[in-house]
Formats: structure tokens, sequence, C-alpha cells
């Protein structure tokens, strides 16, 4: 009787690595069938590109859900241009006025859909057009943990190419941070040269995703075990800020005038209320005291938003409390009246 022919140890690692790439072909077929993926990211830096120069913005395009903490999940879209929002040309269309909002995370929307972002609720309370037939348009161009050095670079550097009417620069109490106003090099010039994004070319597959939502679900699991959960991204505490701070800010905020002076774009200063701040015993914000007092030293328009989220009759719905300190959809509706009440004393529109 003939033996059978045994294979050789080559083809049989072979036709168990067919089969284990045919499993795992399988399960990402399925699992694409389920709706994988789903743009599922664990935080906002897996939002940035790692091919920065491809696009004008800072992101990368697409559908992003943003999941961790769950209790702050949002979803985000970044356009074509690499920046938060629906589509926009980099050019400006003939007979657009368009507004840009530079900021930090408060601008770009930390843990709010994109709808909710001061923003996209300013670009709705001005309406579609000005009395003169000009369509209005509001880009947000906020990124989070940059600081005002970050935004005058990025500025200068990337978003004067959208050919801006008027910038609107949010202000919030981390913009005197030391640690951020003198960090070097500097957070912006890190993003653009794509050292501190990740390519994450897993996550974009079904696999990859799935794998993420089961490590979320597991760290969460491990942290309720340990009555660490829900998170309390919030201390209360206030920032404690220099005169050194000051000055530096305050020589940033110049260059950022005069930078757009020399292209005839003005410059005005929108100032968000921290939550320590509205809960202070105060008549007054010192914070929005002390920025008022420097804008009117470079003749920049300001207004803060303290004294509207003061009067507010539940302050704490104005932020994600008791989770984080970042404006809720409803804050973010203050500063957007905030903005429109600035932008009408300036006299930019009606």
């Amino acid at each position: 009787m003939t033996q059978p022919r045994r294979l050789s140890t080559r083809k049989k690692a072979l036709f168990a690595l067919a089969a284990v790439v045919g499993f795992v072909l399988a399960l990402e077929g399925a699992l694409r069938v389920a709706g994988y993926p789903k743009g599922i990211v664990r935080s906002f830096s897996r939002l940035w590109n790692p091919d920065p120069n491809a696009t004008l913005g800072l992101f990368r395009p697409g559908e992003h859900h943003v999941t961790f903490p769950r209790e702050l999940a949002y979803r985000a879209r970044i356009n074509e241009l690499g920046l938060r929002g629906p589509s926009l040309s980099e050019k400006k269309p003939e007979g657009t006025y368009r507004i840009l909002a530079l900021g930090d995370s408060v601008t770009f929307g930390f843990y709010v859909d994109d709808a909710e972002t001061f923003p996209a609720q300013l670009a709705g309370l001005l309406g579609e057009s000005l009395p003169d037939g000009r369509r209005i348009e509001v880009v947000n161009g906020g990124c989070g943990h940059f600081s005002v050095g970050d935004e005058r670079e990025y500025l200068s550097e990337r978003l004067l190419r959208l050919e801006p009417d008027v910038v609107l620069l949010q202000f919030c109490s981390n913009d005197l941070s030391e640690r951020e106003l003198l960090r070097e090099p500097s957070l912006y010039r890190k993003l653009a040269s794509g050292e501190e994004a990740k390519s994450d070319w897993l996550r974009q597959t079904a696999l990859g995703e799935f794998q993420l939502q089961l490590a979320i679900s597991y760290k969460e699991w491990r942290r309720r075990r340990k009555g660490d959960w829900p998170p309390k991204g919030f201390n209360g505490e206030r920032l404690e800020t220099s005169p050194a701070a000051w000055e530096r800010y305050t020589k940033e905020l110049s260059a950022l005038s005069q930078l757009l002076a020399k292209r005839g774009v003005p410059l005005l200063v929108l100032g968000f209320a921290d939550l320590v701040e509205v809960e202070a015993d105060a008549p007054e914000s010192e914070l929005e005291r002390g920025l008022a007092e420097r804008c009117a030293e470079l003749d920049l328009p300001f207004r803060g938003a303290w004294t509207r989220y003061r009067q507010a009759k539940d302050v704490k719905k104005l932020y994600h409390w008791p989770y984080d300190a970042h404006p809720s959809a409803e804050g973010n509706r203050l500063l957007a009246e905030t903005a429109r009440e600035l932008l009408r004393e300036a006299k930019l529109v009606p």
C-alpha cells in the first residue's frame, strides 16, 4: 500500500499562514458588514494629521467619533482642508465675508458635536448674509492645547491663506500658563512637522477599531472596579497668573495684531469665562479685567463672557460638570452670543 505523502514543514507553515490570513480577512469582512470602521478614535490627539503638509489645517480629514471618556464622547467632522466643520474652499469665494475663529480647545469644541461648537452657533446667530449681500462664513480655526503663540504661528503660516475678513481670537485662562506660553519648540511647530501625530493605520481597519473599542471598555471596567470612575477632569483650582505670563501674552497678542494690521484684517478678542472665575465670590473677573486692560493698550476690541455666564440660572450646565470644565452646548451658545455682540460693537456685522 502506498504511504500518503507527508507535507513538508514549509508547506505546513504556508497552509497555517493562509488559514490565519483567511480567518482575519473573514473577520474583517464580518465586522465591516456590522458597520465597522465607524471613525472611532480614543482621544483628540488622534485627530492630528500624520501628513500635515497634505492639508491646510492640522487634522486628518474624515468623520471621527472621539470616545474616551464615554461620558464626554462627541463626533467631529474634519473637512478636506483639515479643519473642523463643513466643507469650504481655501480660496475665499467671491461675495463671501469670512470670519476666522482662532483659539484652543474651546474654539475647536472639545466634548460637543459640530453644530454645538461656538463658531457653528455664531454662524447660526449671524444668519446667512450681510445687508450688502455677501454670504457669511465662520471658519473654525481652533486647535486643542494651543497657546497664543501657537495660534499666531498657525495663522501666519497656514490660516491666512483662507483670506479672512476678520479674526476672532478666543482667550481662556490656560493662555496664561507659563508651561504652554514658554514651551520650546511650540506645539504648532511639532504638529506642523508631524512629530506629535501618529499614523494610526490599524485603527482605520474594522478589526483595529473593534480592538480599540474593547480596550476602552476594559479600561473603564477596571477603573470602575477601583472606584475611579466616572472621570473627574475638573479640580476647581484657579490658575495663578504671573506678571511674566501677562507680559509674554501681551507680546504675542501685539505680534498677532501687527501681523493682521499689515493685511488690513481687524483682530477682535473674545474672553471665555472659566468656571472658577464665574463661581468666585467677586464683583468681576480678575482675568477678564486684566485682558481688557491689555486689549485697550493695543487698541483691540474686546468682550468677555463672564457677566453673561454669571447671570445663568444654573452655571454648571454651561460646562461639562462634574466631568470637565470645557463649555457645554449651552455654554458655547452664550459664548457665541458674546462674540456676536463684539462683532456688532466693532461695526463689522449689523
